[in-house]
């Protein structure tokens, strides 16, 4: 899993400093270094609590230390994968993308990608002998794509990357979970209608029992259920 980010933001389109808002002082900034997608400064560990994974992911760091620029993390883990519900925070325009693991092109043979769309569940696979991939959106991401990279793979120099992706242009988004399920095999079998909908049944919560902002309760196929709640997640960082 790696998550992507390109702001937005006029004032990084423009090379001023994103934080004037805060200090008052304006810096020159390289517009083009600011336009261009960059990976998390900082990642954080949150705990684990009713066999949900808590993480949060800094996008930007200081001098605002990060606020404006969250992702808070919760994974379930699943045979073969993690279903992830994920909370944005980011304040300001973006682009976000979700990459999956690359498939390798093997003796140069191409990687074989398929995708549907059933409601707003979003599908996409790649396969090549013995390995496959999926992902699925259900909620919160705009579309899922593939991309071939050159020199990024050990095993061949061309590779497939599937990824998810969303684009926010308001001036300030709302706080928003984005629902997607990541899922991989060492096998030639095709994946099952089963496989590719893990999740029955999906509650958004605006707020939690807890008193915490933008939750879910989430029914998996086998009628397991599981609450996700940040609640508090911001004092429970470590490294």
């Amino acid at each position: 899993m790696e998550y992507s980010f390109r702001s937005l933001d006029p004032r990084d389109v423009r090379g001023d400093d994103v934080n004037f808002y805060l200090t008052g002082k304006k810096l020159e900034n390289n517009a083009d270094r600011n336009q261009a997608f960059t990976t998390s400064q900082s990642i954080l560990f949150n705990g684990v609590r009713n066999d949900v994974l808590y993480r949060q992911l800094i996008m930007r760091k200081p001098p605002n230390n990060g606020v404006g620029y969250i992702i808070d993390l919760a994974e379930i883990i699943v045979p073969g994968g993690v279903i992830r519900i994920d909370r944005s925070r980011m304040a300001f325009e973006n682009e976000l993308t979700l990459g999956h693991f690359g498939l390798p092109h093997m003796n140069g043979k191409q990687v074989v990608v398929k995708q549907f769309q059933d409601g707003d569940r979003k599908v996409i696979t790649a396969s090549i002998s013995g390995r496959k991939l999926a992902l699925i959106t259900y909620r919160g991401w705009d579309k899922v794509c593939s991309v071939i990279h050159d020199g990024r793979n050990a095993e061949a120099d061309e590779s497939t990357v599937l990824y998810a992706y969303r684009k926010r242009t308001e001036k300030n988004p709302a706080i928003e979970l984005m629902i997607s399920v990541m899922l991989h095999r060492t096998d030639n079998d095709e994946w099952t209608e089963e496989e590719l909908n893990p999740i029955k049944e999906i509650k958004i919560m605006d707020v939690m029992p807890s008193r915490s902002i933008l939750g879910a309760r989430i029914r998996l196929a086998d009628n397991r259920t599981y609450e996700i709640d940040f609640k508090d997640i911001d004092g429970y960082k470590s490294c």
